[in-house]
């Protein structure tokens, strides 16, 4: 992302651009800083079929990145989110 497009959002309140879902995934990213989409899921009690496009709006969007990849309590691999900015 060029950094023309970063100051632009960050010039933006993030109430004007991202919508409620999207902010309340964003909020439990920045409060537990490395989370997986199942965790998030946990945190806000929303849907696993909500946070995943979540995330991922939010990742095309340039806030949230992939940070790394997570052993779960069943022994499968999760993808691990936290804030970019």
């Amino acid at each position: 992302m060029q950094q023309t497009s970063i100051s632009a959002f960050e010039d933006l309140k993030e109430d004007e651009v991202l919508g409620t879902m999207q902010l309340k995934v964003l909020n439990c990213i920045r409060k537990h800083k490395i989370v997986t989409n199942k965790e998030i899921s946990k945190f806000t009690n929303m849907s696993i079929n909500s946070v995943t496009p979540r995330t991922n709006e939010l990742v095309k969007a340039g806030i949230v990145t992939q940070i790394g990849i997570k052993k779960q309590q069943n022994g499968r691999k999760a993808m691990c989110w936290g804030v970019v900015l």
